[in-house]
This record gives structure tokens, sequence and C-alpha cells, in this order.
């Protein structure tokens, strides 16, 4: 049985060698490492980051294939309990289900654990947004000079860093 069900996997070309999704988590992020050449400084660095503390403590010495969606589950409750912020758990889960999506890619899962489960929520921050008569009077309370950015700011919704073009 189990015979013929696997050549009817590699007639439809959907057979996947048993033995290649035995690589534990921690050598296949080394081949996943080897796929992101073109990364930024910051990028890798943060991603170094997520992987040493949040991702690779959980599946170390898990082979690709034995990692379940339960598994992934459980480790987005000890993510929520370890006290890191959403943002941090969210970019963790997402850096996370790359590299399984890359394994899934490659041949040597057939689909990723994460398939199904939702990536932890991000806070939401409420932009507090003032009145026009509450502009203009903080528009007419400071220095004349920055009026126009006030102003610019208010009605436009821009942030600091482009009204003033501080990114220079």
């Amino acid at each position: 049985r189990y015979a013929a069900h696997s050549q009817a996997q590699l007639d439809r070309g959907e057979w996947m060698n048993p033995r290649d999704g035995k690589i534990v988590f921690e050598e296949w992020v080394q081949v996943w490492w080897k796929s992101k050449h073109e990364l930024r400084p910051s990028t890798r660095t943060l991603y170094e980051y997520l992987l040493r503390y949040h991702v690779e403590p959980a599946f170390r010495g898990q082979p690709l294939v034995s990692i379940r969606a339960e598994d992934v589950d459980e480790w987005k409750v000890t993510l929520r309990e370890s006290g890191i912020s959403a943002s941090t758990q969210n970019k963790a889960y997402r850096l996370f289900a790359e590299v399984m999506g890359l394994a899934v890619i490659r041949d040597r899962i057939a689909k990723s654990p994460t398939l199904g489960v939702k990536a932890p929520q991000e806070a939401k921050h409420e932009v507090k947004a003032y009145s026009p008569d509450q502009a203009y009077r903080i528009a007419e309370a400071i220095d004349p000079h920055y009026r126009v950015l006030v102003l610019t700011a208010a009605w436009t919704g821009l942030r600091w860093c482009r009204v003033s073009d501080s990114n220079r």
C-alpha cells in the first residue's frame, strides 16, 4: 500500500524524500541564511536577534517534519507570556513562517506548520487628531517661524520628519 501511494505521489510530482524533512531546525536556518544574501545590515541584525532569542530556542533540535501547528500555537503563547512587545512577537512569527516557507519551496516539508496559524497581532496605536480650532491655537502660540509647519502637519497628517524634512 505504501509503495502504491508513493508511486502515485511520484507520478503526480508530489513525492518527497522523507529523509529531507529530518534536518533539524537550526541546521535548516543555516540553509535559509544562505538564501538571504541581499539583506540590509539592519534587517540582518534584526533577523539574527529574533532567531537567536525568540525562534531557535523554541524549535532547536526538532526535525522540520516534526514541527506542527500545535507547536507554533504553544510558541506564540510562550512569546506572549515572555513580556516581549506585540511587534517583536509578530516579527518573530513572520520570520519563522519565512524560514518554514523556504522548507516547503525546497521540498523539505509538504506544508508549513504556520498554515492556518494567525500571526500575533501588533498593538494598534490610536492617533490623536486635533480639531481645526486646536491646530490654529497651537500655531498662534508658538514662534511665528514654525506656524506653517504646524498647520501643514495638522492639515496633511504628515509626520514631523516629513514636514521638517529632517531625513536629509
